[in-house]
């Protein structure tokens, strides 16, 4: 369906002007891992779309020149800066210590993503010597048999406590809170009941935060797989969820999820047959909701608003770089290979600031106000299970 062009026009326009710095920016700095998680895209992705996103293009020195560029630009200068996967960050730890040592010295707010694995006394010296402020180690059950399963690699589990063994003890004997903890469990139909006794492991570590996500099953294309909880499971889930924030409350542990229980339930509900492209892929028809769309872009809470019925903001407030040497919007572009359809820059040819500002990142943010969504975007975790209770039905169907 072709797009309306004197709407995207206007939309462009609006855009355009924005003169606002990213809010958060993520910087991979490797799609290779040491572990093989089951819920992993390196485990579902076709060996074609494997063999071209696995590989690094970024030099270290031009990351470090992202860095400063982003830290030293004021039209860049983001809120928060996460170094995360792709793959497992801390595979390139000298990397990884640079780059946060250069971003606390522009007093920005840093955290790392990490299975949690490869770390050591002396990387664990430094991040706290330049007091990141935030590790989020990805562990998803409390006991070492069902942790290595989910990460496809015995022994990882005891690797992972470890490493927050030392951290504590770093910590206290350096006299520093930062950098502060936080687990990421991602729920499957293996270790859905875990999150109570999560709670109490994290407690137990001193780990601050609990954040509980949902399995994403990109090869569903949006639709419960393989490893989904069953939906004959998700009462008894509730009763185990619920049970975990009052457990969570009682200890002190911050209880996070990526989902509402409402969500949750009717994303399970899908059927097979339920057709979710179709939520996607049909074009702006209804003159009405142009027209409030253009009057959402001038609401002081835009983005808000504009989530209310169903639109992505992402590539409004994120910049994602990839160790493809690509930028964009949005993360989950670059494994599904969607950096090569025009909404994405080269990092070794194009500056920061073009990037942010430039043509082909405003041209994907000019599709989501359209709801003309990629591909992937009907893999994406966040739209499939959020998108009913933010109304994606007939209603908002264009």
């Amino acid at each position: 369906m072709r797009i309306d062009e004197k709407l995207y026009n206007k939309l462009l326009k609006w855009v355009e002007s924005n003169t606002r710095p990213p809010v958060h920016v993520q910087i991979v700095p490797t799609n290779f891992c040491n572990i093989a998680c089951i819920f992993c895209w390196r485990v579902w992705e076709q060996k074609e779309s494997k063999e071209r996103h696995l590989v690094d293009r970024i030099p270290d020195e031009k990351y470090m020149q992202i860095v400063s560029e982003l830290c030293e630009n004021p039209k860049l200068r983001p809120k928060s800066i996460t170094i995360t996967g792709g793959g497992e960050p801390m595979i390139k730890k000298e990397l990884v210590t640079k780059m946060v040592k250069k971003i606390k010295q522009h007093n920005i707010y840093c955290e790392i993503v990490t299975n949690g694995t490869l770390f050591d006394e002396k990387c664990l010296k430094k991040l706290i010597e330049y007091q990141l402020d935030n590790i989020a180690i990805s562990l998803n059950a409390a006991s070492p048999k069902l942790a290595d399963f989910l990460y496809g690699k015995s022994g990882s589990y005891k690797k992972v406590l470890k490493g927050i063994e030392i951290l504590k003890k770093l910590k206290k004997k350096m006299k520093s809170e930062l950098p502060r903890v936080a687990n990421t469990i991602v729920i499957t139909k293996y270790n859905y009941l875990e999150v109570p006794k999560m709670v109490e492991q994290a407690y137990k570590y001193d780990v601050e935060t609990l954040n509980v996500r949902w399995v994403s099953e990109s090869y569903c294309k949006g639709k419960p797989g393989p490893l989904t909880l069953p939906p004959e499971k998700y009462e008894e889930f509730v009763e185990t969820f619920e049970k975990a924030k009052q457990l969570a409350k009682k200890l002190g542990v911050t209880l996070a999820s990526d989902f509402t229980l409402e969500d949750l339930k009717r994303y399970l509900s899908l059927s097979k047959e339920e057709d979710n492209k179709q939520l996607f892929m049909k074009g702006t028809q209804n003159q009405n909701k142009k027209l409030e769309i253009l009057d959402l872009l001038r609401a002081e809470d835009t983005y808000e608003k504009l989530c209310e019925i169903g639109i992505c903001t992402f590539p409004f407030y994120e910049l994602f770089i990839d160790a493809c040497g690509f930028a964009s919007g949005c993360g989950t572009l670059a494994p599904q290979g969607e950096f090569d359809e025009n909404v994405a820059e080269n990092v070794l040819e194009t500056s920061m600031e073009k990037i942010w500002y430039g043509k082909k990142l405003n041209h994907l943010r000019v599709l989501m106000l359209l709801k003309r969504f990629l591909r992937a975007c009907e893999w994406c975790n966040v739209i499939n299970i959020v998108k009913y209770s933010r109304e994606w039905t007939e209603k908002y169907r264009y």
